[in-house]
């Protein structure tokens, strides 16, 4: 089945109203923080005609198949049709109509290029993951556009329309669970009637990694199986090493991550911060994921709540983290260890090295 988004860049006008006569549903997201000197021009002048998702660039009016929730966006801000090459006004806001289906709205000053090689403005727009979804009959819809407060002027309002109505359903069962169920992308997952829990292994799309993950009885889990593959130029850079990072969501209670590799001269890290940080990991061997299925080699760690980790060589030198709990914190949360995880999203990185 096929998702899609409808991304339309429109005036002010909306269907024959104005902005304002929405702005009972409004919330205000981020703000500028630049003292810019823009003779003439107010955000009146600012208009969208592209939006980008997973590093690919549309035009105006146009269909994005493979949308999820939790995705995100980028739209780049032109100004009198010329992208803006500078940070964003200290009196421009974020305006987002329907807001409940969005997680952050905020404006993104590329001038590192990591987007495209231009240092452009962009209004970086990430999409909620933890609202019922599963009820929308229809489609979900917000627009956004930028209000300046100096002025008292709006730019072009950009509207979104997210249908969710081909979601595709899948049970699990005690039968299915005994063996690596690979996960669809835009699937729904969930308990067959009279199982309270489950422990399940999904194997992520074609990718070489699995999660093991518990499954709760009357929730619904959705699994994004598309993995977003990007090169990272700060980490390659800062370890000298060509790094790849291949991106992974889901909003599974996630328990254990594993990576299937032949080799044991890797290592599995997190990166925090832009530096790669060592976590408790193994390499295994004949390790059995469930009853049918047994991994022949690879490396196995805790997950950790929206941690991005990444399978890298073992010479490379990585900095210790110790976290110190307090007296009082210990006391009124013992550690249980990562098993006792329950997670809201999972992202996952492959590093490739040279």
């Amino acid at each position: 089945m096929k998702k899609v988004l409808s991304v339309l860049l429109a005036a002010a006008m909306v269907m024959g109203m104005s902005v304002s006569a929405f702005a009972k549903n409004e919330v205000t997201f981020g703000a500028g923080d630049a003292n810019t000197n823009l003779k003439n021009n107010t955000a009146a002048d600012l208009t969208f005609s592209e939006v980008m998702h997973e590093g690919k660039l549309y035009n105006n009016v146009t269909d994005i198949a493979g949308l999820g929730a939790g995705d995100t966006l980028y739209f780049p801000v032109e100004m009198i049709g010329n992208h803006c090459n500078h940070n964003a006004d200290k009196d421009w806001k974020i305006k987002v109509n329907n807001a409940e289906y969005v997680k952050s709205a905020d404006f993104f000053y590329d001038v590192k290029g990591d987007i495209t090689a231009s240092s452009i403005l962009w209004v970086k727009v990430v999409l909620e993951n933890d609202f019922d979804h599963f009820e929308v009959s229809d489609e979900a819809s917000f627009y956004f556009y930028v209000y300046d407060t100096e002025h008292k002027v709006e730019s072009q309002t950009v509207i979104v329309s997210y249908p969710f109505e081909d979601y595709a359903e899948k049970t699990i069962d005690k039968e299915m669970a005994k063996d690596v169920i690979v996960a669809n992308s835009n699937t729904i997952y969930s308990l067959a009637d009279g199982i309270n829990s489950l422990t399940v292994v999904f194997k992520l799309g074609e990718s070489d990694i699995y999660v093991t993950a518990k499954m709760w009885a009357g929730e619904e889990y959705l699994i994004k199986a598309a993995a977003n593959t990007k090169w990272s130029k700060e980490l390659s850079k800062e370890y000298d090493e060509d790094i790849t990072v291949m991106t992974i969501e889901t909003d599974l209670d996630v328990r254990e991550v594993l990576f299937e590799s032949a080799k044991n001269n890797k290592q599995i890290v997190e990166v925090v911060d832009g530096a790669l940080v060592a976590v408790d990991s193994e390499f295994v061997s004949k390790y059995e994921l469930c009853e049918y299925f047994e991994l022949s080699k690879g490396y196995i760690a805790d997950a950790e709540e929206n941690g991005t980790y990444a399978l890298i060589s073992a010479d490379i030198e990585l900095i210790e983290v110790e976290e110190e709990a307090t007296e009082e914190e210990t006391k009124e949360n013992p550690s249980t260890g990562a098993n006792d995880f329950v997670g809201a999203a999972v992202a996952l990185a492959v590093v490739s090295v040279a």
